[in-house]
């Protein structure tokens, strides 16, 4: 495991925002949801699977940025790590991890135990490494970089 992410419900932000909701409560209202090609969508539907939890589902989508201005117009919400947001004014949206369970998003970097790796692949393996720690370091990602 290379890094992980907590994941967040984002919504259009209507008034204060409490910084957790349930995992029941944002598959309550209408969600944009990854494809199951997409980790975000196998998560998202493995949670809900598990704990029986129907999902009101707006739309299947795997470009967040393309239905950011819908998500803030209120039509549905997302479950998405911080990092998808950073960078942008995220004043009008409500940004709250999910609990109950907490849903985290795993980034795995993967070299083969079994053929002995050329020096290119440990060198961009390396590169990886040094990317994800320093985005860490810097804030630019809302996770947990593990080495």
């Amino acid at each position: 495991t290379l890094a992980l992410a907590p994941l967040f419900h984002v919504a259009r932000a209507n008034g204060p925002v409490p910084p957790t909701i349930t995992f029941a409560e944002a598959a309550a209202g209408p969600l944009f949801v990854h494809s199951r090609q997409n980790a975000l969508g196998r998560i998202v539907e493995a949670c809900a699977r598990e704990h029986d939890i129907p999902l009101k589902i707006y739309a299947e989508v795997d470009d967040f940025l393309a239905v950011r201005p819908m998500i803030e117009q209120g039509r549905a919400a997302a479950i998405v790590p911080r990092s998808l947001l950073s960078g942008d004014d995220s004043t009008r949206l409500a940004v709250r991890r999910v609990t109950e369970p907490e849903l985290t998003l795993y980034f795995h970097l993967a070299v083969s135990k079994v053929k002995r790796s050329r020096p290119a692949v440990l060198s961009l393996a390396d590169v990886i490494r040094s990317a994800v720690a320093g985005a860490t370091q810097a804030g630019q990602f809302d996770g947990e970089f593990r080495n």
